[in-house]
């Protein structure tokens, strides 16, 4: 499955580091995410110290799994690069096949996957963008989805 050990141990890695970042953060953010209303993802926008939609530093065409709730947004210090976390009722795998195909349907090429128990991880690019996927169980037994997808340098 995997040619390039090295690779290998370096996707692994960073799909255990990013499901652990997004557990430890998740406790962090329920506070905050109870204080916002469910609008679609599409409507919802950051507090007033930044105006940053929360669609912007997303491609027109990524897949934003149907009925998720937005949880929340990061925005890298140079903005060249966003995290994204949603919250769906489906099952984990469910929601990995969904990205699996709506990946590829949409024209993104998926570099990567990697499957750990009922936590799912994927790295994905097209043209300008690249980023890394990762579906897991929160504590109260809800699928999240967080993915992080940056610009590449022109």
């Amino acid at each position: 499955m995997f040619k390039n050990k090295k690779k290998t141990g370096k996707f692994i890695l960073a799909s255990l580091g990013a499901l652990l970042i997004g557990s430890a953060i998740l406790g962090r953010l329920s506070l905050q995410s109870q204080e916002k209303s469910s609008m679609p993802a599409q409507e919802m926008t950051l507090g007033p110290q930044d105006s940053v939609s929360i669609q912007e530093g997303l491609p027109g065409d990524f897949p934003v799994y149907p009925d998720s709730e937005f949880v929340s947004v990061s925005v890298s210090e140079n903005s060249r690069g966003r995290s994204f976390i949603w919250g769906v009722e489906e099952s984990p795998n469910l929601v990995y096949e969904y990205y699996k195909s709506d990946f590829r349907i949409k024209g993104w090429t998926i570099t990567n996957t990697q499957e750990i128990g009922t936590s799912f991880a994927l790295s994905f690019e097209k043209e300008n963008f690249k980023g890394f996927l990762a579906i897991f169980r929160d504590n109260s037994n809800k699928t999240l989805v967080s993915a992080t997808i940056g610009s590449r340098r022109p």
